[in-house]
């Protein structure tokens, strides 16, 4: 049984961490170094120095990176609509908008497509319908002006199902 130098098993391991399979590995060392190699080697490798469970601490690392990167990003995202959303709200005695409610459904549907966000809809919708109409009457709105831009937003956020 030939010895191989750490150098090869190293290289071996590293493709087995990118995600290569045994004989993969096998064959492409093989032709690169123009060596025998067989795959059944590679195997006793990976099992001696444990190569599976470093994978999968690999893996489980950028799970909860990539958990955590979304997480923020869908929380930055969530603030900054709460932020327009109070300057909606807070614009609605004006005769003049600043933010349309159009613009308004718009910044909500792009915030539904942010990735791991799909609750986000429901929770928005559930938010707006509850304080909007109490916001219109603390900012002493005429009740004409209320059920139209009530009527308005409904028929919106029907155009989400």
């Amino acid at each position: 049984m030939p010895r191989y130098d750490d150098k090869l098993k190293e290289e071996a391991r590293t493709l087995f961490l990118q995600g290569l399979g045994y004989k993969t590995i096998a064959t492409k060392l093989r032709e690169q170094h123009e060596i025998k190699l067989s795959h059944t080697t590679i195997s006793r490798w990976a099992s001696k120095e444990m190569w599976q469970h470093v994978l999968n601490k690999q893996r489980s690392a950028i799970r909860s990176e990539t958990n955590s990167t979304a997480t923020r990003s869908i929380n930055r995202h969530i603030k900054t609509l709460q932020a327009i959303q109070a300057k909606f709200i807070s614009q609605l005695k004006e005769p003049q908008y600043e933010i349309r409610p159009a613009e308004m459904v718009n910044i909500i549907r792009l915030l539904l497509q942010l990735e791991g966000a799909k609750n986000v809809k429901d929770t928005l919708i559930e938010e707006v319908a509850e304080k909007l109409p109490e916001a219109m009457k603390k900012a002493k709105i005429s009740k004409k002006q209320i059920n139209r831009t009530i009527r308005y937003w409904v028929e919106m956020v029907k155009d989400f199902n």
